[in-house]
């Protein structure tokens, strides 16, 4: 069986996180494919992630700490992802329109896959948590979590 792994990020200036919409209308941070040379440092194709998608730079981000490692089997692939949890010290223009910045509050119920929604929700009922979770997803679509 192989495997997709990937890189995302929810980045926060004050009460406010940075999403985009999707393709098909699903809600996410920032974020991308490992490439075979950061296999691994999820954090280095998180850094590389974040400033190709949206002009940030590893000096615009405060803090940048990995919070959750999901996987899930998706036709016949089993899908890893890092998700990291970023401060930023401004709050950024970013150039490409799907992006927006939105309060925290308002994010609960927008559409988004069962790996991200599950890690937003996780952390909003979490926040001042520090620890590494992880969140298996089942064929069922069933959410089972650990702390590392």
């Amino acid at each position: 069986m192989n495997t997709r792994d990937l890189v995302g990020a929810f980045l926060i200036y004050e009460s406010e996180l940075l999403l985009t919409e999707g393709p098909r209308g699903l809600w996410s941070g920032v974020g991308g494919i490992i490439a075979p040379d950061e296999i691994n440092s999820p954090i280095a194709a998180c850094y590389r992630e974040i400033e190709e998608k949206t002009g940030m730079t590893i000096d615009d981000i405060e803090m940048l700490e990995l919070r959750y490692i999901t996987t899930q089997e998706k036709d016949g692939i089993i899908e890893v992802i890092y998700y990291y949890i970023g401060t930023l010290s401004d709050k950024t223009d970013i150039e490409d329109n799907t992006f927006h910045w939105m309060k925290t509050r308002d994010t609960r119920d927008l559409p988004m896959s069962v790996p991200i929604k599950s890690i937003l929700l996780h952390w909003l009922d979490n926040p001042k948590s520090t620890d590494v979770h992880l969140c298996v997803i089942d064929q069922n679509e069933r959410v089972m979590w650990a702390d590392l």
